[in-house]
């Protein structure tokens, strides 16, 4: 297992430096001077080419394109990404809370929707043609088809508004979780079962599964092989899906006026915050790999086979 994980590791840290390299460039590529932004946000009166080429020189502008790669890279191995040009503050002390916010929406929605998606997943395909099997399919693409922020809509009227039972917003007590983790899990429940369900049928029909009743094995030691083989494929599945969600949680938070990432990164799009954007798409990207990386060693742990193969 540790040469599995070490070549993990080899091809993962390469990977990382490619893209924070792309995450500096498409700042860079912007049309907007960060140097006039700077200015715009402290409400300078009268920007002359004299402020500008003086902003340029503090931002470390006029240094060599690589150097100044180099340099914002080595600041953020420390966590210093640099000022917000709007507020002022160190970007981490506004990207930090936020990112803790989002984390823990994040779990606990990705823990409601890997248990339901397995749960529906394991006993529709078990119950295969049957009206349970039917029923369940039907009523999760219902719910898939439905937006997110409809239906988040709809809850705050019906269940805070009208019934009075949860917070509208915020993050106050644990009743403020139940609205935004049920519109996530929703809107990703129909799509992560019909994943576990096809990947259950696809087992079944295996030769290893006719092989293991000529044998005369117990239906339950038969259903437990299927549903082992089936789990590589929702780990991958379930593994690729937390970067997801932890990226699509902007409307949900902005709806329910969540104190997260999806709110800082909205405001900061609008203000032309470049430090911050550059900060959030660094953090999603590396979440986004590693997380990645950890699903294939799962897989790998689960199954020994894939520890000989290539990477």
């Amino acid at each position: 297992m540790a040469p599995y994980i070490a070549r993990r590791l080899m091809l993962t840290l390469p990977l990382l430096v490619v893209v924070s390299f792309i995450t500096f460039l498409l700042v860079r590529l912007s049309p907007m001077d960060p140097a006039e932004v700077v200015l715009r946000a402290q409400e300078t009166p009268q920007i002359t080419e004299e402020l500008l080429a003086e902003t340029r020189e503090k931002l470390g502008m006029n240094d060599p394109f690589l150097l100044q790669y180099a340099n914002w890279l080595m600041s953020c191995l420390r966590l210093n990404f640099g000022e917000s040009f709007v507020s002022g503050q160190p970007v981490w002390s506004l990207i930090g809370p936020a990112l803790v916010n989002t984390l823990v929406l994040t779990l606990i929605s990705s823990f409601v929707i890997i248990v339901l998606s397995t749960l529906l997943g394991v006993v529709s395909a078990m119950r295969e043609g049957r009206l349970i099997d039917k029923s369940t399919r039907g009523v999760s693409f219902f719910l898939t088809a439905i937006p997110s922020y409809g239906l988040a809509s709809v809850l705050i009227w019906l269940v805070s508004v009208k019934l009075d039972l949860l917070p509208t917003s915020g993050m106050d007590s644990a009743a403020s979780f139940v609205l935004p983790v049920t519109v996530i899990a929703v809107a990703y429940v129909g799509i992560y079962f019909r994943s576990v369900r096809s990947s259950v049928l696809t087992n079944k029909n295996e030769e290893y599964v006719l092989y293991a009743r000529a044998s005369g094995l117990s239906e339950g030691t038969i259903t437990l092989r299927i549903l082992r083989n089936s789990l590589q494929v929702a780990v991958s599945i379930f593994g690729m899906s937390i970067p997801i969600i932890l990226g699509s949680t902007v409307v949900i938070e902005n709806v329910f006026a969540w104190p997260g990432l999806g709110r800082l990164i909205l405001k900061a799009i609008l203000g032309q915050d470049f430090p911050v954007i550059q900060a959030y798409v660094l953090i999603m990207a590396t979440a986004f790999v590693i997380i990645n990386m950890v699903s294939d060693i799962v897989n790998a742990a689960i199954n020994p086979k894939l520890r000989s193969e290539r990477t």
